[in-house]
């Protein structure tokens, strides 16, 4: 049995999910380094002068939101992009080589 073709949407689809599960991952420590780094700009940078001005300390609070946000679907996005650019390039090598051999067991084991 040979992998002869990709379906370039499909292989893209599912690079686009997984990629995005991975991206929602990686923004959750984002998220808290974020909360984390306003808590301690403010608990630092903090005096009466500087409450009266709230531009006076950086704000981070933000940062975690935009990045649980952002980064699942820039990653999901790039996956996309990744999946149909490699199952074109698999499509190509594997029209001019043959293909991928697999061997599949038929078997039952459960």
């Amino acid at each position: 049995m040979y992998i002869r073709r990709i379906d370039q949407f499909s292989c893209a689809k599912v690079l686009g999910a997984i990629h995005g599960i991975l991206g929602f991952a990686m923004a959750l420590p984002f998220a808290a380094g974020a909360q984390t780094l306003d808590v301690i700009t403010r608990s630092i940078m903090w005096t009466p002068d500087e409450y009266a001005d709230p531009g006076a300390v950086p704000d981070f609070s933000s940062w975690g939101l935009a990045g649980v946000l952002w980064i699942p679907l820039v990653y999901a996005v790039l996956g996309f992009a990744v999946g149909w650019v490699g199952a074109w390039i698999y499509n190509m090598v594997a029209s001019r080589t043959g293909g991928i051999r697999l061997e599949v067991d038929m078997e039952d084991r459960g």
